[in-house]
């Protein structure tokens, strides 16, 4: 979980959103409030810490790691 974050990719677990979702489907995930929505319903995850937030935003722990050192 943490190497995908510090690359840059959101990660989540949800074998729910997984049997729920088919091939074309559009969904829509918050991070910050542990949502996702499809065409079958929301469902809830843990939503990310702030800090996790923060170094998605950035793309990366070391782009997050430059932008507060420089």
């Amino acid at each position: 979980f943490r190497n995908a974050i510090n690359s840059g990719l959101p990660v989540i677990q949800s074998p729910e959103v997984v049997e729920a979702v088919e091939d074309g489907d559009e969904i829509e995930i918050d991070f910050s409030t542990g949502k996702i929505k499809t065409p079958k319903g929301e469902f809830s995850f843990s939503p990310f810490p702030l800090k996790v937030l923060e170094i998605l935003e950035a793309g990366g722990l070391i782009p997050y790691v430059k932008k507060k050192i420089s």
